[in-house]
């Protein structure tokens, strides 16, 4: 089998296959063998999110929630007004 790339993609293919220690015709097989019996991963995931019973966001008879409902904003747990908790030094630290 014969292929054409572009010098980039060859250039690239050459480098990649030195580092893992392969031949380049050895690496495309390993690349291509694995492009073709990976699942595509959008379909898995549409799948996944298809296969799943839906959630009600309420109970029958009841309204729907407002966008703003749905989206209100709750504050972090690290914020207390102006004392902000600094994960990293483990004390209150000002906001000026």
């Amino acid at each position: 089998m014969t292929i054409s790339l572009d010098y980039e993609t060859a250039r690239w293919a050459r480098i990649e296959a030195a580092r893992r220690d392969k031949s380049l015709p050895r690496f495309v097989s390993e690349v291509l063998r694995d492009l073709m019996t990976r699942p595509d991963a959008c379909e898995r995931v549409q799948q996944s999110y298809l296969s799943r019973e839906p959630i009600p966001l309420g109970s029958p008879g009841q309204r729907y929630p407002s966008r703003d409902e749905l989206h209100q904003r709750r504050p972090s747990p690290d914020f207390d007004g102006l004392n902000v908790v600094d994960p990293f030094i483990h004390e209150p630290a000002m906001l000026l």
